[in-house]
């Protein structure tokens, strides 16, 4: 199975999408693009990492990432691999210990915006869900 990097560009609101946004989500080279619809509190939540938000490293994700992961996360990797009834599946691997986590795709994202934990895709189901960019 071929696997491609995403990578978070961008979070674009939504007009009059009641505090919905568009999460953009491109391959390593930039040639194809991912859109993943976000809520608000997930795109509040991204927005302050993205803004550099003061005492971000105070915040859970990024203290359970700490507690989880004392080596910044080198043994975690997460992986879309299909869409069932509308949703990407996402799962969280360790690497060390062989053990799967389910995730939402919004909080993957969110992971991979404050850690160094990859985020990959199917390439066939990136080549099936993907724009050009």
């Amino acid at each position: 199975m071929n696997q491609v990097r995403l990578i978070f560009k961008e979070l674009v609101a939504i007009e009059g999408g009641e505090g919905l946004s568009v999460i953009v989500l491109t391959d390593t080279s930039e040639q194809r693009a991912l859109n993943i619809i976000c809520d608000k509190p997930m795109s509040d939540q991204i927005m302050m990492r993205m803004n550099k938000v003061p005492h971000a490293d105070m915040l859970l994700p990024e203290a359970l990432l700490r507690v989880l992961t004392p080596d910044e996360g080198q043994n975690l990797e997460m992986m879309v691999r299909t869409v069932f009834d509308g949703q990407y599946q996402v799962t969280l691997f360790n690497k060390e210990n062989l053990r799967l986590f389910p995730l939402r795709m919004s909080d993957a994202i969110l992971l991979s915006c404050i850690s160094d934990v990859p985020l990959y895709i199917d390439e066939q189901l990136m080549n099936l869900q993907s724009t050009s960019y």
